[in-house]
Parts: C-alpha cells; sequence; structure tokens
C-alpha cells in the first residue's frame, strides 16, 4: 500500500482548495470536504449564486434534464433557482434543490468514474481503502497521465 500512496501523492494537488475536484472514498469525508469548501470560499447556504451542486438522484433526468452526478452551479437565487449545467438553464424550487443535491465540490471515487480531470486532490485520511484498482481509476482521471 505504501507504494500505491507514492504514485497517488505524485498525481495529487497538494492544495484541496486550487483542485478541480476533490475525491473520496466516504461519503463522510465528502460531507466534510463540501462544507471546507463552501465555507472557504464564502458561501453560506446551497442558494448562494455561484454553488457548484452535484445531483444525487436519478428522478429528475425524464423529467426536467437533470441527471445524477452531473455538475450544475446556482446563477440566480429568488423563490425559485436557477441552475446551469451542460449549458442548460434549468429552474427549481428550494426544495428540489436541498433534496436532490449535495454541493459539488468533493465526490465519491465511485461518482467521478469515467470523468476526465485537469486536477484532482485525494483526501488522504481515505487511504486505508485504497488498493491496485482504486488507484488506478483515481490517477486515470487526470487528462495529462496516459495511462
Amino acid at each position: 500500500k505504501d507504494y500505491l500512496h507514492s504514485e497517488i501523492k505524485k498525481y495529487n494537488s497538494n492544495d484541496w482548495t486550487k483542485a478541480e475536484i476533490i475525491i473520496a472514498w466516504r461519503n463522510a469525508t465528502c460531507d466534510e470536504y463540501n462544507l471546507k469548501m463552501t465555507k472557504y470560499l464564502g458561501f453560506n447556504s446551497m442558494f448562494d449564486k455561484g454553488v457548484k451542486l452535484r445531483c444525487n438522484t436519478s428522478g429528475l433526468g425524464n423529467t426536467i434534464g437533470i441527471y445524477k452526478n452531473f455538475m450544475y452551479e446556482v446563477i440566480e437565487s429568488n423563490d425559485e433557482i436557477k441552475l446551469i449545467g451542460n449549458d442548460t438553464v434549468h429552474t427549481l424550487v428550494n426544495t428540489k434543490i436541498t433534496s436532490c443535491f449535495k454541493y459539488g465540490y468533493a465526490i465519491t471515487l465511485y461518482g467521478v468514474q469515467g470523468a476526465t480531470l485537469n486536477s484532482l486532490y485525494w483526501c488522504e485520511e481515505d487511504n486505508g481503502w485504497i488498493n491496485g484498482t482504486n488507484a488506478y481509476v483515481l490517477i486515470s482521471r487526470l487528462r495529462d497521465v496516459g495511462i
């Protein structure tokens, strides 16, 4: 495992505040980093303009075109919330935001599969879950690695 951890460190961003995405094994670790990042960025709620959100349900795809694990950004917040994602603006009521979305700064390794990233930060407190397959999935998300 020491070898795997050293390989991950080679590609890991040294600063979680600068990485394109924070990746963890556990949902609890993601929740911690999402809260740290929103505090760092000065956001007070999921409804603040500029907040990055990730849809965590598959129930909105057929009805309004919002899909699980896709990323969105709050662009307007009044009685309804306007999100942009994939160059499409979506309007939702506040209750849909709190029940169907999580902050989008940290995601599990499972959730990031298939993504291509410019940079990432792996949460070392989740190193206990790293094996060869997980290390490959993590490192191979990066655009310039060439695995």
